[in-house]
């Protein structure tokens, strides 16, 4: 009948959402002998213990003595930093694609494109060369450029939808079956349509015609095109019509009316969710970009705890006699305990909040190392504390880096869960639907019965051009898109 096999251009590999992983916690890289010492009035003796600072590293809770009833002598404390190791899940996501479900196997090629009525006559709304006829003073040979240009402004205010000329022009013809066709939708289903590239070529991809092999000639496609890059869609989704689907003869309007409304029940039944695919694809952009800046400053940090450590492990000990070193060493592990919560921080509320506590102990410290004045350890503990002010710089450049990882790992999960509140990558809800509600009646069409987005295409343009025979033949169907999607003509 000329339209021998409709289909959407849609990819078929599904990958998987990838979970960030968590990297190991550091390993601590030393270790602390245990403290005693005996109070005057018969104390127990207090024994120190390893205690998590959050969860980066180990270090010694520092105990400094400030009691005169304590005299016992003490050996002074260090906190030795191991390396943060990431700080979180620096892993990133993948993006999703959709499918259609299998390649076409059914050797029966017939559409519903032949069954059912002729079309009613053209409404005024869609005749572009009656409308162009009626300007005052245009000559007979100036109606089709008129018309035709008429017909692409129309299409675009009436439904919203990008008209494009491929590797062939559209005819005026061929646009007002385009108009028609959309016309006979439901306002809501119309809705659908905004935003798609109308796109005219003369004949599919090979690629898409080595899906049908030889058993038919692709009339139409609909792209759903959620592939991203940068954080933007690619392009937008787009319906494509080829030469199969303006063929030659007495009932060729007909077959053209069902073709362009078969590709728009795709975008009915897909389009919510591929457009939620797309936009979480957008996010996992975002994600990953944040993720690959964020590695190299945490690197950067990991190094530096290499310093720190260093400068650390060079300073030693002090007399727990040595009240000024003991004040030193106990600011100085506040420090590192507040640069391990700034490098933590998630979100910028808790970035602020960790570095205002780091503020608070680098000042606590800086009043303390002004007591190491003249102190045969100043000049460790001025090469220690210009390291962990060197952390400070490492810590906050990677935590503001991950503040947006965070942000963006947040939105992929919303963007993922919305995105499955509309179906599987293979099977939308309303793809679901219309498949509860048809049962065990048989599909429109052998091409129908090849997929089940076919099925739900071949339906949907059968019920809006012509119900009565949906309703007569396929009631279950009929049904179905009468509460959801009511023709015009119904």
């Amino acid at each position: 009948m000329g339209v021998d096999g409709i289909k959407p251009k849609v990819a078929t590999t599904v990958p998987q959402t990838v979970a960030p992983k968590e990297l190991a916690p550091a390993k601590l890289q030393e270790a602390f002998e245990p403290i005693k010492k005996k109070a005057e009035e018969g104390f127990d003796t207090l024994k120190k213990k390893l205690v998590s600072v959050t969860g980066g590293f180990k270090a010694h809770k520092p105990m400094i003595p400030d009691r005169d009833d304590l005299k016992a002598e003490i050996t002074g404390r260090r906190s030795s930093l191991a390396a943060n190791g990431g700080t979180g899940p620096l892993a990133g996501a993948t993006k999703t694609d959709v499918g259609e479900g299998d390649t076409l196997k059914d050797a029966s090629f017939d559409t519903a494109s032949s069954k059912g009525a002729d079309p009613a006559a053209r409404a005024p709304a869609s005749d572009f060369a009656a409308e162009a006829a009626k300007t005052p003073g245009i000559k007979k040979e100036n109606i089709d450029g008129v018309a035709n240009a008429k017909a692409r402004a129309a299409l675009e205010k009436d439904f919203g939808v990008k008209v494009k000329d491929g590797d062939k022009k559209w005819s005026t013809e061929e646009l007002s079956r385009a108009h028609e066709s959309f016309g006979m939708m439901p306002k809501g289903d119309q809705e659908k349509l905004k935003g798609l590239d109308l796109i005219r070529n003369a004949k599919a991809s090979p690629e898409s015609q080595a899906e049908m092999g030889t058993k038919g000639t692709v009339a139409g496609e609909y792209s759903p095109n959620v592939s991203t890059t940068d954080g933007k869609r690619d392009k937008p989704g787009s319906i494509s019509l080829y030469d199969a689907s303006f063929p030659a003869g007495k009932t060729s309007r007909k077959e053209s009316i069902h073709t362009i409304l078969h590709e728009a029940g795709h975008a009915v039944e897909g389009r919510a969710r591929n457009d939620a695919t797309a936009a979480r694809n957008e996010t996992v952009d975002v994600l990953n970009a944040s993720v690959a800046k964020a590695k190299p400053l945490s690197d950067a940090n990991n190094t530096q705890w290499t310093d720190t450590n260093k400068a650390s492990k060079s300073f030693g000990s002090v007399d727990g006699k040595d009240k000024p070193g003991m004040a030193f060493v106990g600011a100085q592990n506040k420090v590192a305990t507040a640069l391990d919560k700034l490098q933590k921080a998630t979100t910028p509320a808790d970035v602020a909040k960790a570095q205002t506590e780091l503020d608070a102990a680098k000042a606590k410290r800086d009043t303390a190392m002004a007591g190491m004045s003249g102190h045969k350890k100043e000049s460790g503990a001025t090469t220690w504390v210009a390291a962990t002010d060197a952390q400070e710089r490492s810590a906050r450049a990677f935590a503001d880096q991950n503040t947006i990882s965070t942000t963006a790992r947040a939105d992929v999960a919303d963007k993922t869960k919305a995105s499955a509140a509309l179906g599987t990558n293979t099977n939308s809800k309303e793809l679901q639907a219309f498949t509860t509600a048809r049962g065990k009646e048989k599909q429109v069409s052998g091409y129908g019965a090849s997929k089940g987005a076919e099925g739900y295409a071949e339906a949907y343009a059968l019920y809006q051009r012509d119900p009565a025979t949906m309703k007569k033949d396929f009631p279950k169907q009929y049904a179905f898109f009468h509460k959801n999607h009511p023709s015009g003509i119904d």
